[in-house]
Parts: structure tokens; sequence; C-alpha cells
């Protein structure tokens, strides 16, 4: 509706007209100039859609870049308010998901001419909620200005939960080393699993390590655990290895010649069509399943998240009744009827016995209970495995068993992302935590109730356990960590969901790399020089070894000072070689740093490598 020069824009719902907007019309200001492109001194960034849940026709950014306080991208759609929406995806996409907002208030806007289908625009932060935005055509003639666009944050629940899905991918056949990892015990596979791997860490072959039904909506969970495992070994030989998974009827000698070449880190090949893991924006749930009149049992119950999980669910859920287990339970304060009982949650008697004391009756299960035993994968043993595993693992089934003719209103699993994404130097916890994965999907399967949440970074619990190098680590592969009011609202979004496995992370979009499951289409990388000097050589090193090790100055970082003096650690070793492979395209061998401990020597190799 159009009154002189006000307009109120209308939607009918059932027989009522209802007002979603109010503007005024007002003459254009003049158009403004643009400048050199693509932007001087701007970085590239990657383009991650799939976190934010866009379906085809409305991923309208195609190229993206930051300066400062400046974004800058390229887009392309079919009607003009498209255009403007890219405005906001090109915002968020620079911001990444954890600091997803949307439009409020459009103040300014300006339209100069009818009919674009691209545009290259301009965005400026202008203050903590607002931004300009300016679209101008290939030409450099203006299309439309945004004098100013006030955003509002999402809550956490609506920007930091994610589900798993997969998608068709085409077919890259080509010849790689082929390793299946058969059987039904979850120990002896995943020491088989150990074995191919350590022995082919000394070869520079491409490896596919294949799995039957390690993901599929009943999955066998020993080989679910093998497929965590992987992840890991091939987040720490990027590109170097692809798991791939069956079904129980597919013959293991067509797998070349549909991904032999894939460069995606897992795979699964259903119906003789491989597809690819993806994570995207799930629907948060407002339901509250746990019934307050029973009991519930929270594994790692007081540890520093398991004690929060145990506090909220007497604030928020009226949770009355408590069964706390740990290997050393501590006090915990909570106004409630609590019981801490010492225990290992892997032993079937004592769980049985734990069960048959609860009163009221057990309704709810929490397994949080979970150790780290990190190392790199030349240094994994089934030993150290088997660690890991006993608690969380072991620990998930046996209370499965224990109460799965239970009437349960809520079965949750604490997983971690390592079993999703894959995390160098985790191959037990990313195996134990595929696990719980699995299990989830299984029991959903059969009809019982659970959902395992794959947590990110927490900045409490094991997250407040980990060396500052560590979580250095961590922040730059684009998990930030979730401070305790957005853990806990991402676990009520969680609870009640539809869904077996929900991720609940805070991305870091700043980051300098994110998640092969994010669906990134990756900007174009920085190259070294063709023919670098020994001086250009030893600065880019410094560089790369300043960004992993947290030095503000890489000239501070002394050429002739070995490596382990530096604060390395064998993961810190591991990250360095794999960024000096992509930097350089040489495949380095996973010694490098070890037989060249110095910058200088390093770079004398590097030079004759090239």
């Amino acid at each position: 509706m159009i009154d002189d020069r006000r307009i109120d824009i209308y939607a009918l719902a059932g027989n009522e007209w209802i007002r979603h907007s109010s503007g005024r019309v007002k003459d254009p200001a003049p158009a403004p100039s643009r400048g050199e492109w693509p932007p001087v001194d701007a970085t590239e960034l990657d383009i991650a859609y799939d976190l934010f849940g866009y379906g085809p026709a409305f991923r309208a950014v195609t190229a993206l870049w930051r300066r400062g306080d400046e974004i800058f991208a390229e887009v392309e759609a079919d009607a003009f308010p498209v255009l403007l929406d890219a405005a906001v995806h090109a915002t968020a996409l620079a911001e990444g998901p954890a600091a997803a907002r949307v439009p409020f208030l459009w103040t300014g806007v300006d339209r100069y001419r009818a009919g674009a289908r691209r545009a290259r625009v301009r965005l400026l932060k202008t203050g903590p909620d607002t931004i300009r935005a300016e679209l101008h055509d290939d030409a450099g003639e203006p299309i439309a200005v945004v004098e100013s666009m006030l955003t509002r944050p999402l809550p956490a629940c609506q920007t930091m939960l994610y589900r798993p899905h997969w998608i068709e991918v085409p077919q890259t056949p080509a010849d790689s080393k082929l390793v299946e990892i058969t059987g039904d015990d979850l120990r002896a596979m995943t020491t088989k699993a150990l074995e191919e791997l350590h022995d082919w860490q000394q070869t520079n072959e491409r490896l596919l390590l294949v799995t039957r039904n390690a993901t599929g909506p009943d999955p066998d969970l020993a080989a679910a655990a093998v497929w965590g495992l992987g992840l890991s070994a091939a987040a720490e030989h990027p590109e170097r290895i692809t798991l791939v998974d069956l079904d129980a009827t597919f013959p293991l000698d067509r797998v070349p010649s549909l991904v032999g070449g894939s460069r995606e880190p897992q795979l699964a090949i259903r119906n003789g069509v491989p597809r690819a893991l993806r994570v995207t924006r799930a629907v948060p749930s407002t339901k509250r399943p746990i019934d307050p009149a029973g009991t519930v049992l929270i594994t790692g119950g007081t540890g520093a998240i398991g004690s929060l999980v145990a506090r909220h669910l007497v604030a928020e859920h009226g949770i009355r009744h408590l069964v706390l287990t740990s290997r050393n339970p501590g006090p915990i304060d909570v106004d409630a009827d609590v019981k801490a009982v010492a225990g290992d949650v892997a032993d079937r008697v004592f769980v049985d016995r734990l069960i048959e004391q609860c009163d009221p009756p057990l309704t709810a299960v929490i397994h949080s209970a979970a150790i780290l035993d990190d190392g790199v994968l030349a240094a994994q043993t089934p030993s150290r495995m088997d660690a890991v595993l006993r608690p969380k693992a072991d620990g998930a089934w046996v209370l499965h068993e224990a109460t799965k003719d239970l009437p349960l209103s809520a079965f949750v699993l604490f997983s971690s992302v390592a079993g999703v994404f894959g995390k160098a130097g985790q191959a037990n916890y990313a195996a134990a935590n595929r696990y719980l994965d699995a299990l989830a999907c299984h029991r959903r399967a059969h009809g019982l109730p659970a959902v395992s949440m794959a947590w990110g970074l927490w900045d409490a619990g094991l997250g407040d356990q980990i060396s500052d190098l560590a979580r250095r680590r961590i922040t730059a592969a684009g998990i930030a960590g979730l401070i305790p009011e957005q853990g806990l609202a991402l676990f009520d979004a969680a609870l009640g969901s539809d869904e077996p496995v929900l991720i609940p992370v805070r991305f870091d979009g700043a980051a300098t790399e994110l998640p092969a499951v994010a669906g990134l289409r990756r900007a174009t990388k920085r190259r070294w020089p063709q023919q670098p000097s020994t001086m250009d050589l030893k600065a880019l090193i410094r560089e790369e070894l300043a960004a992993v090790l947290g030095h503000d100055d890489p000239t501070e970082l002394p050429d002739d000072k070995p490596f382990p003096d530096l604060g390395f650690d064998s993961l810190t070793v591991v990250e360095i070689r794999t960024r000096l492979a992509a930097l350089t395209g040489l495949d380095l061998p996973a010694t490098l740093l070890f037989d060249r401990p110095t910058v200088t020597d390093l770079a004398t190799y590097l030079a004759q490598a090239r």
C-alpha cells in the first residue's frame, strides 16, 4: 500500500492482512564512485554456504574478500532483491556462522538501475550493528546503495547447531592403495586399522581406507570407530587419505574407479554413487523430553561440564533427583537430591547396581565421561586406544545394554567434533566419539531414544585442560570455544531433536581453515614464488612458524635455533609440514622437521627441492 511517500507491505495470513514492513520513498542520493577491483590488499576468503543452510537458489555470493572493516563480494542472482540479500550473505560468510546476524532496519536504499544480475559489492562496517552497502556492475556503474543496514544477532541455538548430511559428488577414478578393515570386534578392528596406517606411513602412496556400514542408518559400531580413527589420520595427512564406506555387497575392486582420485576426507558409496559428508544448520528443538519425576544419571557428572549440565537440569528442567558418577567424584552444590558415586561406567555390574538403587526409577541417561591421551598417529598404540575407548565407547555400550528395556525419556551421549571432522593427534578420541554417534543412530533405528551431541570446544571441562598451543591449533582449524551459557542453550536445542546426531559448535569465520565437511568453495591461496632467494624462503618459513606457535613477530624467531627449543611438540611438527606442503606444492616427508631442524636447514632443503 502506497500513501504519498509512505509504503506499507502486507501479506495475507488466512483472513487477516499482516503488515511486515514499512518505509518512505525518497529522492536518490548522488551515485558513489567505485574503486579498483578486485580490491587492493584485500584477503580472499573461503565461502562456506553449507554452514548457513542456504539452498542452491540463494547461494548468490561467488567471490569474497576482506580488508579491515571492509568486505567485498561478487554476486550473481536473477532478481534485485536477491542481490541485496546477497549483501547480508557476504557479511555473514566473512564473519562466520557463530556471528550470524539478520537485517532488521534498512535506511537510505537508493536504486540507480534495474535488470542487473551481477554486482560487485562493497560493505563497510559503520558501527557495532550497522553496515553500508554499495553495489556496482562490472563496468563500475552504480546499481544500488544502502546507506545503513541495522542487524541483530541470532541466538546461539540458531547459529551454532548443525547436523551431518551426505551430498552426491562426481566420480574421480584413479589408482590408490586400497585397504579394507573388516570384522565385528571393536578392539580387533581398531588395532588392525592402526597397523595398516602405521605401515602406510612408510610409503608415499594415497590411501583409500575402506569400511562396511560405518555410516548407515543402523551402523556397525566397530566400523564407525575405525572411521573416526581414519579421519584423525586423514587430518594429519591432508589429501592423502580418504575414508570410504561401502554397503555389505558392494565390490571392493570397484572403489578406485569411482573415488580413487578424490581429495574428500570421507565418502560413502551408496547404490554405486559416491557421497561426501557435509554439515548444515539444524532446526533447534523446543521439546523437553526428560521426565522430572524420575532420576537422571550423569556420567562424568562431577566434572566441569557434567556439573554445569546437572545444575542446568535442576534450574531449567525441574529435575529433582540426580546420580552423578565419575572416577573421583567431588562435591557439587545444587538444590536437589544428588548422589555422587565413584565407579567405572564400563563395568556392567557397577552400572546394574547403580540403576537398581535409583529412587525414583531412572528416567534419563547423560553420558559425558571421557579422558584424553593425544598423540600423533605414529605414537598411537592399542593400549592408548583402549584407555580412551573404555570410559567413552565401552561405557556407552554398557549403559545402552543396561537400559534398553527401561522406559527412558532421554539417552544423551556427549560426543565430539573430533569424530565428525577428524582431528590430528586424536585418533583414539575420534574413534571413541564416532562410536558414540553410531550408537545413537543404532538406538534410533531400534525405536529407542537417543541423541549424540558432537560438541566443539568448551571453555570448560577438557577444553580447560589443553595447552595454549593446542588451543591455537583448534582455533586455526576454525573452531572457537563455547562459553557455558552458549553450551547449555545448545544442549536444550539438541535435547528433544528428531536427529540422532547433532553438532553444537562455534565456527570461527576468521580462521585460516575450516573443516572440509563445511563444503567450502576455497579461495585462491597464496603460492610461494617460483624462484625465491634463500632469504625469501627463511622469511616465509618464519611466517608459517609464527602462525602456528602464536608469535606476533616472525622476525623474532631465530634461523639457527633447533625447532624443539622453540616449543614444538609432535603435533606442531605435523602442522608445520602440512602447511609447507600446501604452500609449496611439494610432497614433503613426515620426518622433514626432524631431519632439517632449523629455519636455515629447512630453507636450504626447500630451495633444493624446488
